[in-house]
């Protein structure tokens, strides 16, 4: 989801008059999230740390690669599943096409494959 922070280091006119509105007539443009400027040094402040954790997020996330290359190796690494046989089967489970685990003494909470069988 895209969201736009309007940063305006050039503030809003003298003593917040209106006489310059610098970017703040943009936030009528739909991503637009909200319009900071120059002049409030608390909002630049907050917005500042806020930007810095998900740089640091999002680095962390990336590791030391850039983005194309950990997302080629995620797009490997879904790639790489072992494909099910039915020699793979769990020992003493029966064949019958279905995914659902041997009859065990556990709580069943789809009991759809009993009863179908039945």
């Amino acid at each position: 989801r895209l969201g736009i922070v309007l940063v305006d280091g050039r503030g809003t006119g003298t003593a917040g008059d209106g006489t310059a509105d610098g970017l703040g007539v943009c936030t009528d443009i739909p991503h637009v999230t909200t319009h900071l400027a120059a002049n409030d040094p608390v909002r630049m402040r907050e917005f500042a740390q806020s930007l810095t954790a998900e740089l640091k997020r999002r680095a962390e996330l990336l590791g030391r690669s850039d983005f194309t290359e950990w997302h080629t190796g995620r797009a490997l690494a879904d790639r790489m599943v072992t494909q099910r046989t039915r020699g793979s089967a769990a020992p003493g489970a029966e064949h019958n096409g279905d995914l659902d685990a041997p009859p065990s003494t556990t709580i069943r909470l789809r009991p759809g494959a009993a009863r179908r069988a039945a």
